[in-house]
């Protein structure tokens, strides 16, 4: 599930005429029992929580590789470790991203 957001507030909003994902984005996914969302905002960068505690943080601004992850973090589940990984690709006005936990898509922008 993807729910944009605009100008780092916490108040949802429906995608402007000039395309919400200019300033802000959000992923929500679950996986294993573990909840995960990951906010991207050209303001206050990039924030990882883990069942609603912030985890990880990024505030590089251009991501040049797509294929290696460009911020990730390793945190303590149920039953066991998880290595969440954000990869990212970057264009003049546009910042698409998606999250693996242990080498698994489990949401965001395919590319």
């Amino acid at each position: 599930m993807i729910k944009f957001y605009i100008f780092n507030t916490d108040q949802e909003q429906e995608p402007s005429r000039f395309g919400s994902s200019l300033f802000s984005k959000k992923l929500e996914t679950t996986y294993l029992g573990e909840q995960f969302v990951v906010i991207n905002n050209w303001f206050s960068g990039l924030k990882i929580y883990h069942n609603g505690n912030l985890v990880g943080q990024s505030n590089q601004l251009l991501v040049r590789n797509k294929y290696e992850p460009f911020t990730s973090v390793t945190v303590v589940g149920k039953k066991d470790k998880l290595l969440v990984e954000i990869y990212g690709y970057s264009s003049l006005l546009s910042f698409k991203f998606h999250i693996k936990i242990n080498g698994d898509f489990v949401a965001g922008d395919k590319f």
